[in-house]
C-alpha cells in the first residue's frame, strides 16, 4: 500500500505510473463537439492544469491546439 495519494495509470511501456494523465487532443475536441457546457469547462480545466504543470511535455502542443479550439466552442455557446 501507498502513501501517495494519486491516479494510478497502467501505461502499456512504462507499467502503473502515478499522476496525471495527458489530456490528450481527441477527447478535448469531443468535448468541444459535444455541446455540453459543463463537459467543455471540466475538460479546458482540467488541460489548463495539465498544461501549466507540464509545458515541455511533447503532447503540449497538440494539448495547447485542442484546448484553443474548445476555448472557442465555450465561447459560441
Amino acid at each position: 500500500m501507498s502513501d501517495v495519494d494519486c491516479p494510478v495509470i497502467l501505461d502499456p511501456v512504462l507499467g502503473p505510473i502515478c499522476g496525471p494523465m495527458v489530456p490528450y487532443g481527441t477527447p478535448i475536441r469531443e468535448a468541444a463537439a459535444s455541446g455540453d457546457t459543463a463537459r467543455m469547462q471540466q475538460q479546458a480545466a482540467s488541460a489548463r492544469t495539465w498544461l501549466a504543470s507540464n509545458p515541455g511535455h511533447p503532447s503540449a502542443g497538440d494539448v495547447s491546439a485542442a484546448l484553443a479550439e474548445l476555448d472557442a466552442a465555450i465561447k459560441g455557446v
